[in-house]
């Protein structure tokens, strides 16, 4: 994870509603925010991807796969 949840900044009405969650969900505002992160993360690492490749910047799956075999042997379908 790239961000640290206690570097957030949160406004006194998203501090509130964070720990009401946090208190239904059992756990506490920091595993919250590290998984909204995680997540936040996540989606735009995917749209880096699709951004990339609509530029085709991007290798072929065959490509991938024939470097993957030979890299670790094994044999093509």
């Amino acid at each position: 994870m790239g961000t640290n949840p206690y570097d957030v900044q949160l406004s006194d009405d998203q501090r509130r509603r964070l720990a009401e969650l946090a208190n239904q969900r059992g756990t506490r505002a920091s595993e919250i925010i590290g998984e909204l992160l995680e997540y936040a993360e996540a989606v735009f690492g995917i749209s880096r991807g699709l951004e990339s490749a609509a530029r085709g910047e991007g290798i072929e799956a065959e490509v991938v796969h024939a470097n993957a075999r030979r890299k670790f042997g094994l044999q093509s379908e």
